[in-house]
């Protein structure tokens, strides 16, 4: 791997493990909507991984994976926290 791609390959998986923790820690409409906003930047960040060394490149769709598994997880809580 080139520098740049382990630069923004480990810029990424540090953002997703803060994410991560804060999501096993914390469950409060706020903090899930910030971490929502939180997930859509790290998304636009895996996007232009993908764009930059392919959208074929296995680390790209694991982690695009991932991110829609983060995705999925945020609405379920804002789906639980409103009943």
């Amino acid at each position: 791997m080139s520098n740049k791609k382990d630069l923004l390959l480990k810029n990424i998986t540090d953002q997703i493990e803060v994410v991560a923790t804060g999501m096993l820690t914390t469950n409060t409409p706020e903090f899930n909507l910030r971490t929502e906003a939180e997930v859509s930047r790290i998304s636009i960040h895996i996007d232009i991984f993908g764009a930059k060394f392919g959208l074929e490149d296995e680390i790209y769709l694991r982690l695009r994976s991932l991110v829609d598994v983060l995705f999925d997880k945020l609405k379920n809580r804002r789906m639980a926290n409103k009943q």
